[in-house]
């Protein structure tokens, strides 16, 4: 007698109908988009610089580097630089009628490094598939290469649809996601510091770097960051150094030294006083503490990398 086997339907969390265009521009100093609206959605992620954003005429906001953010179907939106640097744009335009997709109204995301290589996959394909200009915002029609590449728009879709599920993903576990309309129009900046500083626990970190990249003044950024999290920054850098540094000794294949260096403490005997206000634990001992009671619960031993 023959098995009886079960077939799982897939949900149809989203769905993306077509793709309109895509585009990745570098904005001019002083560059503004008059602005319109399409009965379609449209992507807008800031890969360089800064620009300022409206909605439904509504007042200006900023969406700085690192950032993303959908305009629904039919809602009037500009763009423009503010006059003093330049930007890059990825603008991406596409139908799609999926309930799922109201969520993605009046918020603006900070992609993670598997969201935002998502985005470098769509360009990619992108490029392989039309004849991408290389600055024409007003443009309504990408033509397709003459030998484009296969598969190429399917793979623009799969990668944009896992982007959206990604991000519907942590909008469920609130990470990574603020309102478009907060009480302040700061109110986006403190998950924009904190994004940049868990994108760069390895290394030395300034606080001239964290303003250059967030386009705000030292004493707005630390105000606003103080205001939000009630922990300075490099507070809130330390505390997450030690986190990745805890997470490394749970490995149990890099050296004490080897971490204090990789993170970018100016001595191993720093990171070791560091580490132990924060745990209570020296790295050595933290270690040990692991393997015992992964002893106790009958796991297999790490071994302990000594210093």
């Amino acid at each position: 007698m023959g098995k009886k086997f079960y077939a799982h339907k897939i949900e149809r969390l989203v769905w993306v109908d077509s793709i309109v265009t895509v585009h990745y521009m570098e904005y001019p100093k002083g560059y503004a988009f008059p602005g319109e609206s399409h009965n379609f959605w449209e992507l807008v992620y800031v890969d360089r610089g800064s620009v300022l954003c409206s909605r439904n005429r509504d007042e200006e906001f900023p969406l700085q580097k690192g950032q993303l953010l959908f305009h629904k179907p039919n809602e009037f939106h500009t763009i423009r630089t503010d006059g003093e640097s330049m930007a890059n744009v990825l603008v991406l335009s596409f139908y799609c009628r999926s309930e799922a997709m109201r969520f993605f109204d009046d918020r603006i995301f900070l992609p993670d490094r598997k969201q935002t290589a998502l985005l470098s996959d769509i360009i990619t394909e992108a490029e392989n598939t039309f004849d991408l200009p290389t600055f024409a915002p007003e443009l309504t029609t990408l033509p397709l290469k003459q030998e484009p590449v296969l598969g190429g728009l399917q793979m623009i879709k799969l990668n944009l649809e896992k982007l959206l599920i990604l991000l519907l993903r942590n909008g469920e576990e609130r990470r990574q996601v603020y309102h478009l309309h907060s009480a302040e129009p700061q109110d986006g900046l403190a998950q924009s510091v904190m994004h940049y500083l868990d994108e760069n626990l390895y290394g030395k970190i300034t606080l001239s770097d964290i303003c250059r990249q967030c386009n705000y003044g030292k004493t707005t950024l630390c105000t606003v960051f103080k205001r939000h999290t009630g922990q300075s920054v490099f507070q809130y850098l330390s505390i997450r150094k030690v986190e990745e540094a805890k997470r490394l000794i749970r490995k149990g294949d890099v050296p004490y030294k080897r971490i204090a260096e990789m993170l970018g403490y100016d001595s191993y005997s720093y990171f070791v006083k560091v580490f132990r206000d924060a745990t209570g634990y020296l790295p050595k001992e933290y270690a040990k503490l692991l393997y015992a009671k992964e002893i106790s619960e009958g796991a297999s031993a790490k071994k302990i990398i000594e210093e």
